[in-house]
């Protein structure tokens, strides 16, 4: 069972994401539908499950927890990206430090025996 501690921290910060939640809402209002950088809508939809969660737990335990409208704002928005696209590696034969290495001996072995004559300069022995 939860303490009266407990109760009123979880509606503190009940309180907290509702005052966060507004001040995404203003910026998005602010900066318009067409450009609105992700990140506010990322903190709409961080704001709005904390919200949730919240009301959850304090229900739970038998609260009466008042429902805002704009509670669940992210309704409206578009789902965030489960995950962020990236580039793929580069081919590891063209950028392998352990190939490149190889090489550089085997062209300096090459010009220590005289099998080539590429100047010395370009391998660090100039």
């Amino acid at each position: 069972m939860p303490t009266p501690d407990d109760i009123e921290q979880q509606q503190r910060l009940l309180a907290t994401h509702r005052r966060t939640l507004a001040d995404y809402l203003r910026q998005r209002a602010i900066h318009g539908e067409a450009y609105v950088p992700p990140a506010i809508n990322h903190g709409i939809h961080e704001a709005c499950a904390a919200i949730r969660q919240i009301k959850a737990t304090l229900r739970g335990w038998g609260e009466i927890v008042e429902d805002h409208s704009g509670d669940e704002a992210d309704e409206r928005l578009p789902a965030p990206a489960s995950s962020v696209p990236t580039c793929p590696p580069p081919p590891l034969h063209l950028f392998g430090r352990a190939e490149i290495i190889g090489d550089l001996h085997r062209q300096r072995n090459l010009i220590e025996c005289g099998k080539c004559f590429a100047p010395t300069a370009w391998i660090g022995h100039g």
